[in-house]
């Protein structure tokens, strides 16, 4: 009986890497094809050449509170990696067929944008 539950869990969790996998893959070509249509150096500049653009330091707490609220509401509450939201994601995207529901945590967002700006800055 433990050699079948064994088996079980050894394919659902098989399963669950390989769908994974797919969408990690296909989300990795989405965004290196938004990359391809303009460098992560040139949309900074861009951003910091607007109008309204406006420094870190210069925004109150409020505001840096209600974007954590929105952007990650779980923001203080998990270590960088919301499992909740990736399972929800990959449900709807699954549901779906497409990939245009995300589940970013802020340090995600960060993480993903500094490892792509410093491979496209030294390859």
């Amino acid at each position: 009986m433990k050699k079948i539950v064994f088996k079980i869990i050894f394919w659902i969790l098989l399963i669950i890497l390989i769908i994974s996998s797919i969408f990690i893959g296909l989300g990795y070509l989405k965004y290196k094809e938004a990359i391809n249509k303009i460098s992560l150096t040139d949309k900074v500049n861009e951003i910091r050449s607007s109008k309204n653009y406006t420094k870190l330091d210069r925004i109150s707490d409020n505001y840096e509170n209600a974007v954590v609220a929105v952007e990650d509401h779980r923001f203080y509450n998990h270590k960088g990696v919301d499992y909740l939201s990736l399972f929800h994601s990959t449900y709807v995207n699954i549901k779906s067929k497409s990939l245009d529901y995300g589940a970013s945590t802020i340090t995600q967002q960060v993480r993903k944008t500094i490892v792509f700006f410093t491979r496209k800055i030294f390859n």
